[in-house]
């Protein structure tokens, strides 16, 4: 414990400004340490106190490499350079390690000298910083969050990026960001108007505090890993990678060159996402995934956008397989590939039955999952997926696994060399088109269903939007619409909120 004090007189009816200077203690074994500053005062016979907390970090940055940088506007490149790193522009000719997409280079007036999906395709590795969230959304048909966060959560506190940091770091943070205008002119300027005369999304005024701007609505159907969460029900991300071919991408909307100078977990989040792209070996996705199933099976498959083979019987070239509703003779097969060191994932059961010696049944009342494991194939999972809004009757996994989490909607079992995991997770349950207060439970679920086909090594049809342009037609005729963005009254020019992935 270590504290000074200090103390003045405030004569009554004025206003004094004091400077107290305190030399902070060296902590050689902690990263930081809380501190507080506590004021108390005593005016007339009445005692009255007030207490500032503080956190003080003991980083000192230690920096000796190079970055390839496409970084039009030069935000990015100035962060990184008074970093200490030294930056290069790549102009897509050289091998180079990793790619570092800098602020706004996305924006429709610049034009990369790259196939940036091709790039990522063959094995190349990048970062993505923070984008406008009217390029984000009008280029790569993402629906962006119209808020500034200022309360920003990771999703698995063990992470590597975050380890010693935690969701206080992430709040509030020193400055303000600069994105987008802090103060819009409401009066000389047309706004898109919402039920009641005012501006859709409420009235924007400051954007001091933020910590990540236009975060990205976590996709429904693709392969993107969140890794940071906020904003309502937390299904926002200023945080997403996305392992995509042989490459890996990385996607921020966290507001790092408007506050590192100012903010230390600015500073620190900076040099560890660097750190990450550089030392990640990418993770090479599933050349074949095959559904053992029936009808109902493939539809559900489709609905969520998987790339995969539909087939009667399992080959040995079969990186991933995605069990349905099977007979006995099939189950037998199963079991065979399994032993033999395959990989499987069991889709979710729809009714009290056994398979493969586990044993499902009806639970209810049932609220959804609230224990989220740390399992590689739960990664990117958090309890806003999870969680029902109201109870409904689940069939869930109650005996038969090594390994049963998210209150049965996730269950592991080692079958000889191999291993095969079972979801619950069952976006179709739920009649949300009639009772509609379901339809945000669907949409986790959905997710969540995807993210554990991801994590298993599956592909998706959406992955490559990213890279990809679109506008509202041809959002429609890939298949971006789902009506569950219907809306109580009109959206106007706002085409976006009928999307998801």
């Amino acid at each position: 414990f270590y504290s000074e004090k200090g103390a003045m007189q405030i004569p009554v009816d004025e206003k004094q400004h004091h400077t107290f200077q305190s030399r902070m203690p060296i902590y050689q074994s902690s990263a930081k340490a809380d501190a507080q500053i506590i004021l108390s005062a005593t005016i007339g016979e009445k005692a009255v106190t007030d207490t500032f907390a503080f956190r003080i970090f003991n980083y000192t940055p230690n920096i000796k490499k190079t970055v390839y940088v496409f970084d039009p506007e030069g935000k990015t490149s100035h962060m990184l350079i008074t970093s200490g790193y030294a930056v290069q522009h790549w102009d897509g000719k050289t091998k180079i390690p990793y790619l570092v997409i800098g602020r706004n280079a996305m924006q429709p007036a610049y034009s990369m000298p790259f196939d940036l999906e091709a790039f990522i395709r063959n094995g190349g590795k990048a970062i993505v910083m923070n984008q406008h969230p009217d390029s984000v959304a009008g280029k790569k048909g993402l629906r962006t969050s119209p808020y500034i966060s200022r309360y920003v959560f990771p999703v698995d506190t063990c992470h590597a990026l975050f380890q010693g940091l935690d969701e206080i770091d992430f709040r509030n943070w020193a400055g303000s960001s600069k994105l987008t205008e802090a103060y819009p002119d409401y009066i000389n300027q047309p706004i898109k108007k919402g039920a009641y005369d005012i501006p859709y999304y409420g009235w924007h005024w400051g954007n001091r505090g933020g910590v990540a701007t236009g975060a990205i609505e976590k996709p429904h159907r693709s392969a993107w890993r969140p890794l940071m969460e906020c904003e309502f029900d937390l299904a926002w991300s200023p945080l997403m990678e996305l392992p995509y071919g042989k490459g890996h991408i990385l996607v921020t909307n966290l507001d790092l060159e408007d506050h590192y100078e100012i903010d230390v977990v600015a500073a620190i989040m900076a040099e560890r996402l660097v750190n990450y792209i550089d030392t990640l070996k990418p993770v090479v996705r599933s050349a074949k995934t095959i559904l053992l199933g029936s009808d109902s099976d493939a539809v559900l498959l489709d609905a969520v956008g998987v790339n995969y083979q539909r087939s009667n019987a399992i080959n040995k070239d079969v990186d991933l397989l995605i069990v349905g509703n099977v007979n006995v003779e099939q189950e037998a097969a199963i079991e065979k590939f399994v032993a033999n060191g395959g990989k499987a994932l069991a889709l979710p059961r729809k009714k009290e039955t056994e398979l493969l010696g586990v044993k499902f049944v009806l639970k209810k009342p049932f609220e959804g999952g609230y224990h989220i494991p740390y399992w590689k194939e739960a990664a990117g999972l958090s309890v806003s997926d999870t969680r029902y809004r109201t109870q409904f009757p689940t069939i869930v996994i109650k005996e038969g696994c090594e390994e049963i989490s998210v209150d049965g909607l996730l269950g592991r079992k080692k079958i000889g060399r191999g291993e095969i995991l079972f979801t619950q997770f069952d976006p179709d349950r739920f009649n949300a088109d009639s009772l509609t207060y379901f339809r945000l439970t669907r949409w986790r679920q959905t997710r969540a269903l995807s993210q554990v086909l991801a994590n298993m090594g599956a592909s998706f049809l959406m992955d490559k939007a990213f890279f990809e342009q679109h506008n509202s037609q041809q959002q429609k005729k890939k298949g971006f619409y789902h009506p569950d963005y219907r809306d109580d009254f009109e959206l106007g020019d706002d085409p976006f909120r009928y999307f998801r992935w």
